[in-house]
């Protein structure tokens, strides 16, 4: 393990990593802290409900492998985001805006490959195992990556229930890699950090009060309105909307530990429901955004707008 620390020592992207063996996982807990939060938030997203049973025993469900490394990565910014080509919004008109993440490379795209690359140095190293299974996680497969990083020592729970990362705040992406070579344990040592229990700063910042000192309520987020709530958008759900077209990153940027990320992207709704989707869909190809697709960009944008002009 200390060959692989080392190796990827020299890696920016690289914040945080940790060992898990399948004796590490506190599955009790695992399944206290998910009961907790699916009392709240069970049938706000579709793909949890159906994959709870892999959730809740992340080695069992897996049992070719014998460890999962856990890993903490910055974003990969991007100078040049496709997402610039939008229309930018025009002063005195209707704005959308898009979350700074956004404009980096798309997190899971970066989470992939840089798994990839652990995954080929393992396989190079083990020699007699070359033929090593595994499987990378990165956002993409019925994981609580969060709930392994927290108990793997990576960071701890902040109130708008995201993963804090000091020194990164909550804008570090988390990344899991199970394999059948049986790596060595490696939990670090729990933050010790008290920030977050004396700073209220992210649940104030959340426009929808989703956020409360008991957790996170799903269905008010306006990140998941924007990006999860598939077909239309009920009365209630549009005034939730706001001006966001992709995410909402209010909570993450008011945490004391935010790092400098590009702002907000201020484009113009109107424009983009006058692109043809053909466009529109070659202009976010490879982002973020590309999860959404070109019709729901322009429910949200349609709903910006609404929202906009009640308010005007």
């Amino acid at each position: 393990m200390q060959s692989l620390i080392d190796a990827l020592a020299e890696r920016p992207d690289v914040l945080r990593l940790a060992c898990l063996t399948p004796t590490d996982v506190d599955l009790v807990a695992l399944k206290e802290r998910f009961a907790a939060w699916y009392v709240v938030n069970s049938g706000a997203l579709a793909y949890i409900d159906s994959r709870r049973d892999l959730l809740l025993d992340p080695f069992g469900t897996r049992p070719w492998a014998k460890a999962a490394l856990v890993i903490a990565f910055a974003p990969r910014p991007e100078r040049e985001s496709p997402l610039r080509q939008l229309p930018l919004a025009r002063p005195g008109l209707p704005a959308a805006l898009i979350a700074p993440y956004a404009l980096h490379e798309d997190y899971h795209r970066t989470g992939q490959r840089m798994l990839a690359e652990i995954a080929d140095w393992l396989t190079a190293q083990a020699g007699n195992d070359a033929d090593a299974l595994f499987e990378a996680c990165v956002d993409t497969k019925p994981v609580l990556e969060k709930l392994l990083a927290e108990q793997a020592g990576i960071g701890q729970r902040a109130p708008n229930s995201l993963l804090r990362i000091p020194p990164w705040g909550c804008q570090a992406h988390l990344a899991v890699l199970f394999t059948s070579l049986a790596l060595p344990s490696l939990i670090l040592p729990q933050p010790r950090d008290t920030l977050c229990q004396s700073c209220q700063a992210c649940l104030e910042a959340c426009p929808n009060r989703a956020l409360t000192a008991s957790g996170l309520d799903v269905r008010l987020c306006r990140a998941w309105v924007a990006n999860e709530k598939r077909g239309p958008l009920s009365p209630a759900e549009q005034l939730l909307l706001g001006d966001s077209l992709f995410g909402c990153p209010f909570c993450t940027m008011a945490c004391p530990d935010a790092s400098a990320e590009p702002g907000l992207l201020a484009v113009d709704p109107e424009a983009i429901l006058a692109m043809s989707n053909a466009a529109l869909k070659k202009i976010i190809a490879g982002t973020a955004l590309q999860h959404l697709g070109p019709n729901q960009l322009k429910r949200n944008a349609k709903a910006v707008i609404e929202n906009q002009r009640m308010q005007d």
